[in-house]
Formats: C-alpha cells, structure tokens, sequence
C-alpha cells in the first residue's frame, strides 16, 4: 500500500511555494490566496506488475485574479511535468515514472466563494508511481 496523497501533497508543497497547498476533502476556507487544491484517485496496484500504481492527480488553481489563477496553473503544470525526471520526485520507496496529461489545464466558470470573487483553472494528470 502507499500513501500517494501525502506524497503528492509533499512534493507540491515543495515545488509550488507560492501557493497554500490543500487537500481537496479537507478544505473548510479558502482564506489563504492563492490555493491548489488536489486530489488524487486510482485503482490500486496494476496486477501484472509489482509496485506500479497508476493514480490520476486533479488540480484546480483559485486565486484573487485570472493572472495568479494562471501562474499558479502553470507553475503547478511544469512541477509535475518535471517529476519524471529522475531523482526528481522519489521517496526511499516511491518515484514517480511517468507523468502525461489527461485534461490540458483551463479556466472555468468563475466561482462565488463568500460573497467573493476568484478566478479558477483546473486540470488533470495521469501518474505512473513506483514502489518498491
């Protein structure tokens, strides 16, 4: 068994330093701008290969304008899109293998949090972790 949402949670944390890293089910406010929410699902262990998961990651950006919105988006999607590379993102026993996308990040809908404007963009990504 691993424990992705930490993992992923570490590494975002670390390689998005400008943006309050949150949980998707754990969030109660929105009061530190800007936020990258994730959530991470998958099937478990793939059958035909020991210590491979396959888990998708869900990113969403929400920030006081579109343009922090964006540079949170993109500096989330050069993160991950980095992590393949080795040494890059590894644990004593997890690395993630490969990284690609499954939706191509974009804005949405303006939300209404509190009687408050923000801007949003969100997208997915398909990770291959590795365990060992």
């Amino acid at each position: 068994m691993i424990d992705a949402e930490t993992f992923v949670g570490t590494l975002l944390a670390r390689d998005i330093p400008g943006a309050s890293i949150e949980l998707e089910r754990n969030i109660d406010s929105l009061a530190t701008m800007p936020v990258l929410i994730y959530a991470i699902s998958g099937d478990g262990q793939t059958a035909n290969a020991d210590g491979l998961w396959f888990v998708t990651l869900d990113l969403t950006a929400i920030a006081n304008s579109v343009q922090e919105a964006f540079d949170t988006i993109s500096a989330a999607y050069d993160a991950v899109h980095a992590w393949d590379t080795p040494g890059k993102a590894h644990t004593a026993s997890l690395w993630v293998s490969s990284v690609s996308d499954e939706q191509y990040p974009s804005k949405d809908d303006v939300p209404d949090i509190g009687g408050k404007t923000v801007s949003q963009y969100s997208g997915s990504f398909a990770l291959d972790l590795r365990s060992n």
